[in-house]
C-alpha cells in the first residue's frame, strides 16, 4: 500500500511495481463494487492528494478528493462542478467513468465539465491532457474508466453557480405503482434540464409491501415540476415534501448527512483521506446496472415488481431509476468515451445478496439488450466491455495499446 502526496510518488511506484513485475491497483474513494481499488499487488492511493483550489471559472481538484468535499469547498463561492450525491465517493473514479450526477440534466456529466487531467502513465511520465495536448488520452479519461490508462492525480473543471436548490419528494402507495413507473418514464427523461429526479423502489425486512417513491432536485420552481409529474402519472401521491435549501445544504440531505458538518459526512475510520470526525455510516452490498434507451413496457414493469414482491421481507433492496436527457443527450456518443447518451434513465440494482441481483439483472436483461454503466461495475458481465462502452469500445483499446502496451494497470475488467 503506498499513499501518494504528489505525482512524482506516484511515478515513484510506477517504476517499482514495473521493476518488480508487480500489478498495481488505483484507489482514490475505494468505492468499487467489485472491489478492484485493493488487490495483492502494489495498491496506490491517491487519498492524500485532495486539495481544491479555484482559478477564475474553474476548480482544479486533487484526485483523492472526496464528493462532500469538493462541494464544501466550493460553497463559500457559490459555485459548484456536476457530481454525484453520495458524500464518500471519489471525484476520480466518478469523473473517469463519465459522472452522472443530480445536476447533470442541467450542467452534463461530471467529464463534460472537465476541461484537463493530470494522468501518470505506464511509463512514470507526468501528462497534461486536454482538447490540445495528449488528446487521445483526454477523450479516454472522460468515460472510460478508472484505473484503465494511468493514474489520475488532478483534474481542472469548469464550475457553474450553485445558489439554493430544492430537494422534493413524492410517495404513492404501491397499489399505484405501474402507473408512477409508466408516467414517470414518459415524463422524466424529456422534463425541463433544471429537474433531475430518481425513481425509488424499496423493500427491506419488516416493510411488508415494497415502496414507492420519486425524489428529485429542482434549480427552480419544484411545484411546477412536482404538478407535472403528478399529471404524468394520473394520481395525486399519498404524501409529498419539498424545501429549498442552500446548494451545500441539499447535496448533504440527499447524501444522507443533512445537519452534519462536511467532516461528518466523511466515512468513519482513519484511513487517509477520511477525517477523525467522519460519522458516515460503511454499508456492505453490491450493485448492477443497466440503461434503458426505451421506456419499459408493461411487461418489463411487470417482471421488475415480481422481483420485488417476492420474499420482500428478507433484505435491503432497491432499484434505482435516474433521469438522463437534457445536457447529457447534447454530447455525441463519440464526443467523450461515455457512449450512452441517448439513454433514457440509469437503473441501479442494489442488495446484499448476490443471488437477488443476480437474478433480477437477468430478468430485465431482454428489456435492456446489454447495457450497464462503468462506475457500477460489475464482475458477473460477460461481455463487460460492449456493456460499458459500446461504441467507443475500439478507439478505447486503441489508446490502451498506445499508453499502456504492457499492460501495467491490469484487473479483471481492464481494457
Amino acid at each position: 500500500m503506498a499513499y501518494c502526496e504528489t505525482p512524482q510518488d506516484v511515478a515513484e511506484c510506477i517504476a517499482f511495481a514495473t521493476l518488480q513485475g508487480m500489478a498495481c491497483a488505483v484507489r482514490s474513494g475505494g468505492h468499487s463494487y467489485a472491489g478492484w481499488s485493493t488487490g495483492t499487488g502494489l495498491v496506490i492511493d491517491v487519498s492524500p492528494m485532495d486539495a481544491v483550489r479555484r482559478d477564475g471559472g474553474r476548480a482544479v481538484v486533487g484526485a483523492g478528493t472526496r464528493l462532500i468535499d469538493l462541494y464544501g469547498e466550493l460553497a463559500s463561492a457559490g459555485v459548484s462542478v456536476p457530481s454525484g450525491s453520495c458524500p464518500t465517493v471519489g471525484v476520480a473514479g466518478l469523473t473517469l467513468g463519465g459522472g452522472l450526477g443530480v445536476t447533470s440534466r442541467a450542467y452534463g456529466l461530471s467529464c463534460d465539465a472537465l476541461e484537463s487531467v493530470r494522468l501518470v502513465t505506464a511509463d512514470g511520465r507526468i501528462l497534461n491532457c486536454n482538447r490540445e495536448e495528449n488528446a487521445d488520452l483526454f477523450w479516454a479519461c472522460r468515460g472510460g474508466g478508472g484505473g484503465n490508462f494511468g493514474v489520475a492525480v488532478s483534474f481542472t473543471y469548469r464550475t457553474h453557480e450553485a445558489g439554493d436548490v430544492t430537494p422534493f419528494s413524492l410517495r404513492w402507495p404501491w397499489a399505484r405503482a405501474a402507473a408512477v413507473v409508466r408516467g414517470w418514464q414518459r415524463w422524466a427523461p424529456a422534463a425541463p434540464d433544471e429537474v433531475w429526479t430518481s425513481l425509488h423502489l424499496d423493500t427491506g425486512p419488516g416493510t411488508g409491501t415494497p415502496t414507492i417513491e420519486v425524489i428529485g432536485v429542482a434549480l427552480a420552481d419544484a411545484g411546477a415540476h412536482m404538478d407535472r409529474l403528478t399529471a404524468a402519472i394520473g394520481a395525486d401521491p399519498d404524501s409529498s415534501d419539498a424545501r429549498s435549501r442552500p446548494f451545500l445544504d441539499a447535496m448533504k440531505f440527499l447524501g444522507g448527512c443533512a445537519g452534519q458538518t462536511v467532516e461528518q459526512c466523511h466515512a468513519q475510520g482513519s484511513l487517509p483521506g477520511q477525517r477523525p470526525g467522519g460519522n458516515f455510516p460503511r454499508t456492505d452490498y453490491a450493485g448492477k446496472s443497466h440503461l434503458a434507451y426505451k421506456p419499459l413496457p408493461d411487461d418489463a414493469i411487470s417482471t421488475l415488481f415480481a422481483r420485488f414482491e417476492q420474499g420482500n421481507d428478507v433484505a435491503n433492496r432497491s432499484a434505482l431509476m435516474d433521469a438522463m436527457g437534457g445536457a447529457i443527450a447534447r454530447v455525441g456518443p463519440g464526443e467523450t468515451a461515455f457512449p450512452h447518451r441517448k439513454g433514457l434513465f440509469c437503473v441501479q440494482y442494489l442488495a446484499p445478496d448476490t443471488g437477488w441481483l443476480r437474478a433480477t439483472h437477468a430478468s430485465m436483461e431482454p428489456y435492456m439488450r446489454g447495457t450497464a454503466y462503468v462506475n457500477y461495475v460489475d464482475p458477473d458481465l460477460r461481455d463487460w466491455a460492449g456493456a460499458y462502452y459500446g461504441p467507443n469500445l475500439g478507439r478505447l483499446r486503441k489508446v490502451k495499446a498506445a499508453h499502456d502496451p504492457g499492460r501495467l494497470f491490469r484487473f479483471p475488467q481492464a481494457l
